[in-house]
């Protein structure tokens, strides 16, 4: 959220952004390692657009 937020992104896109983000972050266990790249956060959004 603060990084969609301070580079300026709409509030729509970072709440997108950042949910996907968290949702990815519970699948796995640990602190930073199981924090989710900007790719994989924008790949599951697509595959998740795709589905519905």
């Amino acid at each position: 959220f603060a990084l969609a937020t301070a580079e300026g992104l709409p509030i729509e896109e970072t709440m997108r952004l950042s949910s996907m983000a968290a949702a990815l972050k519970c699948q796995v266990f640990g602190g930073r390692i199981g924090a989710p790249t900007r790719a994989e956060v924008r790949n599951a959004l697509r595959d998740w657009s795709a589905g519905r």
